[in-house]
């Protein structure tokens, strides 16, 4: 026979976070500190200057900022880096799915390319030579040759 979740007693309570269950004692960071999981409810220890970590559009709270962050050069190809080596903080950064570019979060379909000195935003054409035209798209430049070309 199945019991509901909030049938128990004492340590065997979960905490339900997201659709996820928690056993009595687990910690999950969140936004401004951790939380606890204890006897069925969450307990929170919020940090003083949470005030002060309100992130903007597109960006979410991390404990941890990363020390490169993707940008429109690197967004599609991007590979991390490595280990903070334990200096870590808090603070706003890009949500896993934004690049950083001139200082804002945005999807990487909105970053520019770039050729000879010149940006260029997606849907904008270069003509490379009279027989090959590129086209500035969500992954960079896409580049074909003129089916009919006279040299």
């Amino acid at each position: 026979m199945d019991y509901p979740i909030n049938d128990c007693a004492g340590d065997s309570c979960k905490c339900s976070l997201e659709g996820e269950l928690f056993s009595s004692g687990e910690r999950r960071i969140e936004r401004c500190g951790f939380c606890t999981c204890e006897n069925g409810d969450w307990t929170c220890e919020i940090e003083g200057n949470c005030a002060a970590a309100t992130c903007g559009e597109n960006e979410e709270y991390v404990t941890c900022l990363t020390s490169c962050p993707k940008i429109c050069a690197n967004g599609n190809n991007y590979a991390g880096c490595t280990a903070n080596n334990g200096d870590c903080t808090s603070g706003c950064q890009c949500q896993s799915d934004k690049v950083l570019h001139n200082g804002q979060c945005i999807p990487i379909s909105s970053c520019p390319c770039y050729h000879g000195g010149v940006t260029y935003k997606p849907g904008d054409k270069v003509e490379q030579t009279e027989c090959r035209k590129c086209i500035c798209e969500d992954e960079g430049w896409s580049c074909y040759d003129v089916e009919f070309c006279y040299w």
